[in-house]
């Protein structure tokens, strides 16, 4: 896919795909504690401030482990009461180390983090978590635009020109398939069911 891209078009309107070079890094607060390990210096950074007190020792080990992620694993499960625990490489070397607490379940609401139920959910909001640093790593977020035909016509010479205006859109979609999906949603509003 390129940085724009056509993915529907009516007599009145289109659908672009537009890539969003200026997307801010995601916002997982609330659905994974989020570390980042650098690929250049190996210096480890909490991406929200959520963790409390804990972050800097938990920044530490991640530092001192960075090579080791299974065993990082088990450390947050033995000395910081942690239920889920997952991490990536993408392109450019950073890790990403995403976990969930028993506490943080709780604060969902559920009364039993352990539950094999409770426990697949958990697991699921740190990997979506993830997902999305994996896709600000890699430069895959998205935005839409939907633009509407429209005919100029110059009073003094009767010519007309037709060109393509801005209607709606909306950036920070990561992973193009989400931008996608919910362009097309929009997209039929407009065209009230027309082609895509």
């Amino acid at each position: 896919m390129s940085d724009s891209d056509v993915i529907a078009e009516t007599a009145t309107h289109r659908l672009l795909i537009v890539a969003d070079h200026d997307a801010p890094a995601p916002d997982s607060a609330g659905s994974a504690f989020v570390f980042t390990v650098s690929a250049w210096d190996g210096a480890a950074s909490l991406e929200h401030a959520d963790y409390g007190q804990t972050a800097p020792d938990v920044a530490h080990a991640l530092e001192q482990m960075a090579g080791d992620l299974e065993r990082f694993g088990r450390y947050l499960r033995m000395f910081h009461d942690v239920v889920s625990f997952d991490y990536i490489t993408p392109h450019g070397g950073t890790n990403f180390v995403a976990f969930t607490t028993r506490e943080l379940a709780r604060s969902w609401g559920f009364t039993d983090p352990d539950a094999e139920s409770v426990r697949d959910i958990v697991t699921r909001s740190a990997s979506a978590a993830l997902e999305e640093w994996r896709a600000y790593a890699e430069g895959d977020v998205w935005g839409y635009v939907v633009e509407e035909r429209q005919t100029w016509r110059n009073q003094a010479t009767g010519e007309t020109r037709e060109e393509w205006g801005h209607v709606d859109s909306c950036f920070g979609f990561y992973g193009s398939q989400y931008a996608e999906e919910e362009a097309r949603v929009v997209f039929r509003r407009y065209t009230k069911g027309g082609q895509s």
